[in-house]
């Protein structure tokens, strides 16, 4: 009896263990996607002001920012502004 007490009690440790990993890992998604959506908004708050000029002058058009801004939040905006502007690095 106690054996499958004790076999018992493990498989439930087992499975608490799973839900809380589970569960952390969600969080640490969670996390990460509002850390994105705030740099995003910074960018787009800090790069509204720039002119056509301006943007040019780092490797960027118009619409850049708000193209990269709108991709999924798994997708990091400053990489894809950086790939954008090193792309046309060469053209300019």
């Amino acid at each position: 009896m106690a054996k499958h007490s004790a076999s018992k009690t493990t498989q439930n440790q087992v499975i608490h263990v799973g839900i809380i990993a589970k569960l952390d890992r969600t969080l640490d998604h969670l996390f990460a996607a509002l850390v994105e959506w705030k740099t995003r908004r910074a960018i787009k708050r800090n790069f509204a002001h720039l002119s056509n000029f301006h943007l040019q002058d780092i490797g960027l058009i118009e619409g850049d920012v708000e193209a990269s801004c709108s991709a999924p939040l798994n997708q990091p905006v400053q990489e894809a502004l950086k790939r954008l502007a090193e792309g046309r690095a060469s053209i300019w």
